[in-house]
């Protein structure tokens, strides 16, 4: 580990994008549990778009807002206000803001996503010098030598149920980002096959938006969802709580390797049942020893494993049980607060 050149009694919390995804939503948990902690949080992010450094505002964080716009104007404005104004520890959440702080002292290389073959020679230059770099996994650990593994968490779902629905009608639920990676092709060829085999029977109830999605991507997921239109109701962005209570089932069918799981973290907390695929960190969230978990890309294997809960199979209420307990443990508030401090305390923050 890099010793510490100062004695730092503050920590900014420097954003790598100015629209929330599901690191900036970290990066909000982040600032929270420091600040329940007892220390002086700052969130550095962009004038534009200035999502992130909003919702920092209104959770009450105090705030500095970059002028920048893009990327590029970013990371030069971040460099400038790191070597002029910072004080104490810089928490730099994701890439962008490690590689624009490259070399500079007292700082945390937070990653929340996998770093490609082409940047792999850039991560090195961002991590040189940091106090200590965390990824969410120990999947991604395993490409990121030397890292630490620190989970992700997520705010407790109320429970309430599903809501009571005429006849026997089963809702399939999709929430996170509406996009080919995230499996929605895969999901919308199993519907079909259901709809098939169960004319009538399944929904998909659709919550989310195609962000950070390409034009491409995004015309490919409609196509996939075409032939399936009259079977979705689509919300766009919705409260956890309100989608849950909609939903009987929670699918998370990703193709592309997961760093972890946050829409699963949530649907552990609401002791809603779920599905995910073996793509990445997923099962590491769920547990390894979970039967809900199937291949990636597989519709047929997501096709048996959902209408293996329609049927009743699955023991909904241990399952449940067993994975809210998990998220108490290893996923909550207060676990994600305990975490942060032993990692503060590692780089001689608090005590």
């Amino acid at each position: 580990m890099t010793q510490r050149t100062t004695a730092p009694s503050r920590v900014a919390i420097a954003a790598n994008n100015g629209e929330i995804g599901g690191g900036e939503v970290m990066l909000l948990n982040i600032a929270r549990a420091c600040e329940e902690l007892g220390i002086d949080v700052t969130v550095v992010g962009p004038s534009h778009p200035s999502e992130l450094v909003d919702a920092a505002r209104r959770a009450g964080h105090r705030t500095v807002a970059l002028e920048a716009h893009g990327r590029r104007e970013w990371m030069r404005s971040l460099r400038r206000w790191d070597r002029t104004q910072r004080d104490g520890i810089l928490w730099c959440n994701g890439f962008v803001p490690a590689l624009a702080t490259a070399g500079r002292p007292n700082r945390i290389v937070h990653l929340h996503s996998i770093v490609g073959a082409t940047r792999r020679a850039l991560l090195a230059i961002a991590r040189a010098g940091a106090l200590a770099t965390l990824v969410p996994s120990i999947w991604m650990q395993r490409s990121v030598r030397g890292s630490r593994v620190f989970p992700n968490w997520v705010e407790p779902v109320p429970s309430r149920g599903p809501a009571e629905r005429d006849g026997d009608e089963f809702v399939v639920g999709f929430l996170g980002r509406i996009s080919v990676d995230k499996g929605v092709p895969v999901l919308a060829r199993a519907i079909q096959e259901l709809e098939q085999q169960h004319p009538g029977r399944f929904r998909l109830l659709l919550a989310g938006a195609p962000r950070f999605v390409s034009e491409h991507d995004e015309h490919a997921v409609q196509e996939s969802l075409a032939p399936i239109e009259t079977l979705i109701d689509r919300t766009g962005w919705v409260e956890p709580s309100e989608f849950f209570s909609r939903v009987d089932l929670l699918v998370c069918p990703s193709v592309a390797p997961e760093s972890f799981g946050l829409v699963a973290a949530e649907a552990m907390s609401a002791r809603s049942p779920l599905v995910v695929t073996d793509a990445g960190a997923l099962p590491e969230v769920l547990g390894r020893d979970s039967a809900d978990v199937v291949p990636a890309g597989d519709s047929d294997a997501l096709v048996r494993a959902i209408i293996g809960h329609a049927d009743g199979a699955a023991d909904r209420s241990s399952t449940t049980q067993k994975a809210y307990e998990r998220w108490s443990t290893e996923f909550s508030p207060d676990s994600g607060r305990a975490r942060t401090k032993r990692m503060l305390a590692q780089v001689g923050l608090v005590r």
